[in-house]
């Protein structure tokens, strides 16, 4: 059964890891301040808490994804020689997206055991990287393969670039009276499921 992307397969595949990337990097303004932030109105650990507390369990957010995305990430690459990569990008983004709607809520109830299972969830779920370069192997001539390779990467680059201030922007209530630390991860939902879509 073929299952590759129809139409513009290329755009498609740029246009999700674009925004994969941009909603990864809209959170790093904000996910140090939340733990490590004694003077941040974000910090959310409860009196009492240390400082070097903060930083523990920053470290620990910070390395819950990449850890489970280290444990998980062959999954998807068989999954999807087996079911079709439009079907892993889709499931791997959807997973992302709920990730994002658990952290907010972790966010708006002040309650920090949410932080992990999002980030472990979202490691879990991150396949997407893998997939969109094994669909960059299956649309691609061999001659234009490492070009299209080279759009994939500004592709990265340019979501980590454009994500952080976005994220900065997104969580500064001077700019709207509403923003939040909730609203990058709310605004990083919903730019995953435009991406599913």
């Amino acid at each position: 059964m073929d299952d590759r992307p129809r139409g513009k397969p290329l755009l498609v595949i740029l246009s999700v890891v674009f925004l994969d990337l941009a909603g990864i990097g809209i959170l790093i303004p904000v996910v140090p301040i939340l733990p490590a932030g004694p003077r941040s109105p974000f910090y959310l650990l409860p009196a009492g808490y240390t400082i070097q507390t903060g930083y523990i369990l920053l470290g620990w957010l910070v390395t819950i994804y990449p850890l489970c995305q280290f444990l998980a990430a062959p999954i998807p690459g068989q999954l999807s020689d087996r079911y079709g990569r439009r079907r892993l990008l889709g499931i791997s983004v959807t997973g992302t997206c709920i990730s994002y709607i658990i952290f907010a809520f972790g966010i708006v109830t002040r309650n920090i055991p949410p932080f992990g299972v999002a980030r472990g969830f979202d490691g879990i779920a991150g396949g997407n990287i893998p997939v969109a370069q094994a669909v960059i192997v299956d649309i691609t001539p061999p001659e234009p393969r490492a070009k299209n390779f080279g759009l994939l990467g500004a592709a990265f680059g340019l979501g980590f670039i454009i994500g952080p201030y976005i994220g900065g922007k997104l969580s500064d209530p001077s700019i709207v009276s509403w923003f939040t630390a909730a609203t990058p991860f709310r605004f990083a939902a919903l730019l995953s499921a435009m991406n599913v879509a």
